[in-house]
């Protein structure tokens, strides 16, 4: 490995992905790499392109990421020409840099951007793309500033600009409270960084699922009695009239505009299950709302929104009756030994005794 080569894997490690990285790397990399290429296709300064033309032939070449030794040799351009428009395209945002496997320089043209025109610096607009490349799900500062390679004051410097051109925003983690995330400012954050609509900031809202869960329970107790009225001598047309599907309590809970905030059919599944689990509803297979029933349909259901496949009916609660399970027999593990006269025996039973 030559002495160029080497202070270029350097120097990339030491400052990736930014400025001074660049121009160092694109500058010793054709050296090294691009040299050779190049001297066969020098042209003469007479013959050179303008700036603007080696730029437009430079990214038509960076559709995809390309090292120098490539850009060289296809432009067939010096390499000190080449170095010069690549540093001129990056600082201004155009072009993309990378480092590849080994250490050396790889551009890629970025897309079109008319917010990068109100960013003042090339760190600003290293930032930007980083954030933008995050996505909804956002990116953890610490790691922002350890991939742009931006030095700590200078990074929350830029990142107060940034935020003040509400061109990002910050947005906190309800699994890592501590944890300041960034995204673009008019993205929506992901429902792994919200918690979704059980959450206020990062704070468990209990109360709010506690209202919810009684308008839903509600909501399919008057199902059920209107089912029951209609269909007194009717058990079977009784029960299909009584069950609801998700779609239908979704539709009932927007028709109330009882939540500012807006629920998705999976927060409101979320609420069947706690009324599941919690013994205050019963669920059904689809099928049970019988043939003609749209959901019942596998293709339909599937097409439809009723992901998980199910319906739900309120749980009529019946008084448990006294009796044999009311007495210690009932919960006995030896009730099948017990006999008159016997070694366990009723006459013996000293809990029966208690009872």
């Amino acid at each position: 490995m030559s002495s160029a080569t080497a202070r270029g894997k350097r120097a990339a490690e030491a400052e990736p992905d930014s400025e001074s990285a660049a121009k160092r790397l694109a500058t010793d990399g054709v050296a090294d790499e691009g040299g050779a290429a190049a001297a066969a296709a020098v042209p003469t300064t007479e013959g050179e392109p303008s700036e603007g033309e080696v730029d437009s032939r430079l990214l038509d070449c960076c559709g995809d990421m390309q090292g120098m030794e490539y850009l060289v040799a296809t432009l067939a351009l010096p390499p000190q020409v080449v170095a010069a428009a690549v540093n001129r395209l990056s600082s201004k945002g155009i072009l993309k840099f990378f480092k590849g496997k080994d250490g050396a320089p790889l551009f890629k043209r970025a897309k079109e951007n008319s917010r990068h025109a109100e960013m003042d610096s090339y760190e600003e607009r290293i930032v930007y793309q980083h954030v933008e490349e995050a996505g909804n799900t956002g990116i953890w500062t610490k790691h922002l500033r350890l991939q742009t390679g931006i030095e700590k004051a200078q990074f929350t410097k830029v990142m107060k600009k940034l935020e003040n051109k509400k061109l990002i925003k910050s947005v906190n983690s309800v699994s890592a409270t501590k944890r300041k995330f960034y995204m673009l400012y008019e993205m929506q954050p992901d429902v792994s960084l919200t918690g979704g609509a059980w959450y206020t900031g990062t704070d468990f809202d209990a109360e709010f699922i506690t209202i919810m869960s009684q308008l839903v329970y509600k909501y399919v107790e008057q199902r059920d009695l209107e089912a029951r009225a209609l269909y007194t001598d009717q058990p079977l047309l009784r029960l299909r009239e009584g069950l609801v599907t998700a779609t239908d309590v979704h539709a009932h809970i927007e028709a109330s505009k009882a939540s500012k905030e807006a629920l998705g059919e999976k927060d409101v599944l979320s609420l069947l299950d706690v009324l599941v689990h919690g013994g205050k509803l019963e669920q059904y297979p689809l099928s049970a709302l019988g043939p003609d029933h749209p959901s019942s349909n596998p293709a339909d259901a599937a097409a439809g929104s009723d992901e998980d496949g199910s319906a739900y009916r309120f749980r009529t609660r019946t008084a448990v009756s006294g009796g044999l399970l009311a007495s210690p027999c009932g919960v006995c593990p030896v009730f099948a030994r017990c006999t008159d006269g016997g070694i366990v025996s009723p006459q013996t039973c000293t809990y029966l005794d208690e009872w």
